[in-house]
């Protein structure tokens, strides 16, 4: 009888494909959950450590484990098979199992995903020693996923970073995800080969690497690359809110309430207009937000940016009012806004009319306090997504020396 068969008459089936499908599901949902701005860093540490015991459990059989990942892989080519498969791969430490896992992650976009991830979530012995090799291969598409794993990491890939950024320009996932790094790890001595790039602001059909090769030069200090960042802060697109995010935590404030009554202008975008001023944090705009609170569409995410700047919790404060969704919310274009709370417009208009003292218009405000360094990390360190990645952001541009924290990072077990 061939080995595989015996694998399929294995007693303990049931039990190792319940592991395999709720371990993928688990990252699934963990994925999606570091990505919604209310989620508690207690949520994601609960969310690691029930997968922690799934993988645990495959690893009692790790031969049967493969068996399992390999056929439930065939079955959905998704994030979370992707993410299963090559963590038992990897930990394996067998060479052709991890070809295998390498060759499934790449055949699409959500598996390179969670092969990406996995290379996230394995101890640094492990990972390290296979980034090293697939950044010495001469696949650029391994070259890809082991920059994207540094990315996650926040590990430096040494000279090879350099050598990509100058030689592997035709390989665009590869390059732009390389410029990117450069920001994420703060290198300094990479901003020359930046500086060209940025300079290309005119071309658009190098939009991509114009936007991460300025994004990466803001966040190591140099703010003249904003300028080329405008269009994209203007434009609806897929850096768009990106864009927004690092202008309006760096622009001078007056120059920053110019880009936004220009972004106004447009109706279209009055939900980026919303992000802008959250982002900004200038309470002068308070009044604002309120008044969009009357537009169903709109008014979670003013919510929101009302406690982004004033640090008021709706909840707690009992300013929200009960409300069932509706098809006229599904136009809401932001689908992040689904975790969000309906605030009640009028009380938060009375309320605001209690504490506005408290504020002064033409300074910034985060979570009711002005941006300092010990608040920032208090709220890195213990706040829920939204705030925790506006707080990463705040603190690497604070300071162009200061780590660009990955909150989307595993969260270390002895946390957990």
């Amino acid at each position: 009888m061939s080995t595989n068969n015996l694998q399929k008459m294995t007693p303990f089936r049931d039990i190792f494909e319940e592991h395999v499908d709720e371990a993928a599901l688990l990252w699934m949902l963990r994925s999606s959950s570091v990505s919604q701005s209310q989620t508690t860093q207690q949520k994601l540490a609960k969310l690691e450590s029930r997968l922690h015991k799934h993988l645990a459990g495959l690893q009692v059989s790790p031969d049967d484990a493969w068996f399992f990942c390999s056929e439930a892989i065939e079955r959905f080519e998704q994030i979370g098979e992707a993410f299963v498969m090559a963590v038992i791969a990897f930990e394996s430490k067998t060479t052709s199992k991890i070809q295998i896992a390498i060759e499934k992650g790449m055949s699409n976009a959500e598996t390179f995903k969670g092969l990406t991830a996995a290379l996230g979530w394995l101890p640094v012995d492990i990972s390290q020693h296979w980034i090293k090799r697939l950044l010495a291969s001469n696949v650029l598409e391994h070259q890809h996923l082991a920059i994207a794993a540094c990315s996650i990491r926040r590990d430096n890939p040494g000279e090879a970073l350099e050598k990509i950024l100058t030689q592997c320009q035709e390989h665009k996932p590869l390059y732009t995800r390389a410029l990117r790094l450069v920001g994420e790890l703060k290198q300094h001595d990479l901003l020359s080969i930046l500086e060209p790039i940025v300079n290309q602001a005119s071309r658009a059909d190098n939009a991509d690497d114009i936007f991460w090769a300025s994004w990466s030069s803001v966040l190591l200090g140099q703010h003249a690359a904003l300028t080329p960042l405008k269009n994209t802060v203007m434009t609806n697109g897929k850096h768009q809110s990106r864009a927004i995010e690092l202008a309006f935590s760096a622009l001078p404030i007056p120059q920053a309430q110019q880009w936004i009554e220009e972004l106004a202008q447009d109706t279209q975008q009055i939900c980026h207009v919303i992000q802008a001023v959250a982002v900004l944090g200038d309470s002068h705009a308070i009044d604002w937000l309120i008044e969009q609170m009357e537009d169903a569409t709109l008014s979670r995410q003013a919510g929101e940016a009302f406690t982004r700047i004033t640090g008021v919790d709706l909840e707690q404060q009992q300013l929200t009012q009960k409300r069932t969704q509706d098809k006229s919310d599904d136009e809401n274009p932001d689908e992040n806004d689904n975790d969000l709370l309906w605030p009640d417009r009028e009380k938060i208009a009375d309320f605001w009319q209690q504490i506005h003292p408290q504020f002064s218009p033409g300074h910034r405000y985060f979570l009711g306090h002005p941006l300092e360094t010990t608040h920032l990390t208090t709220v890195l360190q213990r706040g829920i997504q939204g705030h925790r990645q506006a707080a990463a952001m705040a603190l690497a541009l604070h300071n162009p020396e200061h780590a660009y924290v990955n909150t989307e990072a595993i969260i270390p077990r002895v946390i957990q």
